[in-house]
C-alpha cells in the first residue's frame, strides 16, 4: 500500500495530465481484485495480483510496448 495517495489517485492524475494521457498503465497489486472491479479497470491495459506472474507480465509488457517500436 502507499502511504499517502493511492493507485487510484496516481492513475487519475495521469490520465489528467495531457502528457501522460494515453500512455499504458499496468497495475501490479496485493489487491487486483479490488482494482479490476473498480471503475479504473476501464483506463488500465492490464492488473496483476501479487504474487507477480513474471513471465506473464513480461510478456504483457512486450505486447503493450511492440506498436511504438514497429518500424
Amino acid at each position: 500500500m502507499m502511504p499517502e495517495v493511492d493507485g487510484f489517485d496516481i492513475l487519475h492524475q495521469l490520465r489528467d495530465h495531457p502528457a501522460t494521457h494515453d500512455l499504458p498503465v499496468i497495475v501490479i497489486s496485493a489487491i487486483a481484485d479490488t482494482f479490476e472491479s473498480e471503475s479504473a479497470a476501464q483506463e488500465v491495459q492490464a492488473v496483476f495480483p501479487k504474487p507477480l506472474n513474471v513471465p506473464r507480465f513480461l510478456q504483457t509488457l512486450k505486447d503493450l510496448t511492440a506498436p511504438a517500436f514497429a518500424t
